[in-house]
């Protein structure tokens, strides 16, 4: 039985993004906004698991073994590839994006010793950035 407030957020989601292709405009403005190029490869990557995450919010909990695969699957390609696209998508948007989006998106949810969050932390910040401004 899913709780009151997973089919709040559900409900919103499909409220605020009554098609994949809303739901898909609007990850992307967000990836450039974080300052993701739309030209690299891992871009179409994120955003299709940023869009997988919202659907199934459990893949988040199996990336290696079932978000990728998925994502793979999509693009006709290896899980290796797209977890190497995604990390190099993450680490171009670390480098180029302005520190005070990086904030807003990331908060301090991402180590400083590391410097740039993880392909699995990038893309659960991205997705609960969606369900919470479907749920306000």
């Amino acid at each position: 039985m899913e709780s009151k407030t997973n089919i709040h957020i559900g409900e919103a989601i499909n409220e605020a993004c009554k098609s994949r292709f809303d739901l898909t405009t609007h990850v992307s403005g967000i990836l450039r906004e974080i300052g993701m190029p739309a030209h690299i490869r891992g871009y179409r990557h994120v955003r299709e698991a940023i869009i997988l995450v919202i659907a199934d919010q459990d893949l988040i909990c199996a990336v290696t073994k079932a978000l990728y695969p998925t994502v793979a699957k999509i693009f006709a390609t290896t899980p290796s590839r797209v977890e190497r696209a995604i990390r190099h998508a993450v680490e171009v948007a670390w480098d180029r994006g302005d520190l005070q989006t990086r904030h807003r998106f990331f908060g301090y949810t991402v180590s400083g010793l590391k410097g740039k969050p993880t392909n699995s932390e990038f893309i659960a910040a991205v997705a609960e950035h969606l369900f919470m401004l479907s749920a306000s």
